[in-house]
């Protein structure tokens, strides 16, 4: 006889305490505590960019917080799952104080475990395309250009493909088995939530919004947000400069909260609606050591640019005023047509020859333009690849903790990667749930984590980038063993 199901859920506050213009909305923790048996898992999603290494959230606070429910709670540290949101503020001090944000966790599981009641689980997926993209293009010469605020977009004519997307939202409903109602909601979506507003204030960003418009509907329900495999996913409003930032985050929050309660409106409770499981392994991936050669690369490659950076006349000023003229006259650019005409009927003027070499000069200025474009690019990279590779010194490998969790018939992958939409793709695929989800940004942060077929290919999340390709098989490999682990005890 399957064991009885206990969820409970709840939330905290965990805002900053900085200049309230610094705030555009609160942060918080979303807890979910599930029981079933002896199995006690709890489950915390923090708005944050990381568990650890970037930001205010310190590399040994996923150490101290399971420490420390262990303690209070006898909750076992490895049932103890701490996810990010991944949501980018501008400020560097995006949270309270390490201690205190431990308080505030461990009062939020408190609150949880108080919040216990017996529950069925309902789990499906639902599907949100009209607002994210993949933000890493294929380029005609075979490489990759990744849209991002820090470099220009690449060239029009040098674009050829959008990269893969997995637009499912993964969602497990807790009803309550007394009366029927929705106690919780866990539900999973993958894109960056970035630039919040026109400062970038402290915020939930998206995943906040789309929670507070599932309670909203759902009257004393908790929703908690997990964010996939978003490391290459960002939302298609990113690099319009046009529009109101803020409206536009908000309505991404609401289309996916709302997309959200329309599939669960057609979820039915699962065949195993009281499972709980649980499996974990840890793993150690390569760390990647090759940045020496890969800035030598750009070095080169700058080198290169730049001795092409010659040879125009124009400066910023004089290219807008002839641009426009060649723009808007057209043909006759430089003076009135009958000038033009009056040069080709009668003789004595060269305008159609200043015309040629005008022409000449402004595409000489453009293609400048486009060479200083690619170093700004260049410049980025190699930067980057300074960083990791003091981040990584000699260390030769890191450790990668990898869960399964089950609830009814859905399964939550974790990783401490921000994982690409392929590298998540390929666990659903390779799984034996159908309701496989991803859960990137868990237990840890390990910067991209991508394919290793995109590594020579130059995006920006193979820069970003600590791990050495073999990590994604190691990785696969694992998500593949738990998944089977699980599978094999039903």
């Amino acid at each position: 006889m399957e064991k009885m199901l206990y969820v409970g859920a709840a939330k905290a506050d965990i805002t900053a305490r900085v200049d309230a213009e610094k705030i555009r909305d609160t942060t918080y923790v979303r807890t979910l505590v599930a029981r079933a048996g002896g199995l006690t898992l709890a489950i915390l999603a923090l708005d944050a960019v990381g568990i650890g290494w970037i930001c205010d959230i310190p590399n040994d606070f996923l150490q101290n917080l399971r420490a420390l429910l262990k303690e209070r709670f006898d909750i076992a540290m490895e049932h103890v799952i701490v996810s990010a949101t991944h949501t980018h503020p501008a400020v560097t001090e995006q949270h309270l104080p390490p201690e205190e944000l431990l308080e505030v966790c461990a009062q939020s599981v408190q609150k949880a475990l108080d919040d216990l009641v017996a529950v069925r689980v309902a789990s499906g997926k639902g599907a949100e395309k009209r607002f994210t993209l993949n933000r890493t293009i294929s380029l005609k010469d075979g490489s990759n250009w990744t849209i991002r605020h820090s470099n220009p977009c690449p060239p029009d004519e040098a674009m050829d493909k959008m990269g893969v997307l997995d637009p499912t939202i993964g969602i497990v409903k807790f009803e309550r088995l007394d009366n029927g109602r929705t106690h919780a909601v866990l539900f999973n979506f993958a894109c960056h939530p970035l630039w919040t507003d026109a400062p970038n204030r402290i915020s939930g960003n998206y995943p906040g919004f789309a929670c507070r418009t599932i309670e909203d509907c759902l009257p004393g329900a908790t929703a908690v947000f997990l964010q996939g495999a978003a490391g290459d996913v960002i939302d298609r409003g990113f690099k319009n400069f046009e529009q109101d930032r803020g409206a536009y985050t908000r309505i991404m929050g609401d289309m996916l909260g709302l997309s959200t309660l329309k599939a669960m409106n057609k979820l039915s409770v699962d065949r195993n609606a009281q499972k709980l499981d649980f499996a974990v392994k840890v793993i150690r991936v390569p760390r990647k050591h090759d940045f020496a050669e890969r800035i030598a690369e750009l070095d080169a490659e700058a080198g290169s640019l730049l001795r092409q950076l010659r040879g125009c006349p124009l400066n910023l000023r004089s290219f807008i005023d002839l641009y426009l003229k060649y723009q808007l006259h057209g043909e006759h650019p430089l003076d009135y047509p009958y000038i033009y005409m009056a040069e080709q009927q009668y003789g004595g003027g060269n305008l159609r020859e200043m015309d040629q070499v005008n022409r000449a000069v402004l595409q000489r200025y453009m293609e400048n333009i486009e060479i200083m474009e690619k170093l700004a690019r260049i410049e980025d990279r190699r930067e980057t690849f300074k960083f990791h590779c003091n981040l990584n010194g000699d260390l030769a490998d890191v450790g990668v903790e990898v869960n399964a969790i089950r609830f009814g018939d859905a399964v939550f992958v974790t990783s401490p990667t921000e994982m690409l939409t392929r590298v998540g793709l390929n666990i659903k695929n390779e799984s034996p749930f159908e309701n496989t989800f991803i859960a990137a940004y868990c237990n840890g942060y390990l910067h991209y984590g991508a394919p290793g077929e995109y590594y020579p290919l130059n995006g920006y999340e193979v820069t970003e980038c600590m791990l050495d390709p073999a990590w994604q098989k190691l990785h696969e490999a694992a998500a593949g063993e738990v998944l089977q682990q699980l599978y094999n005890r039903q």
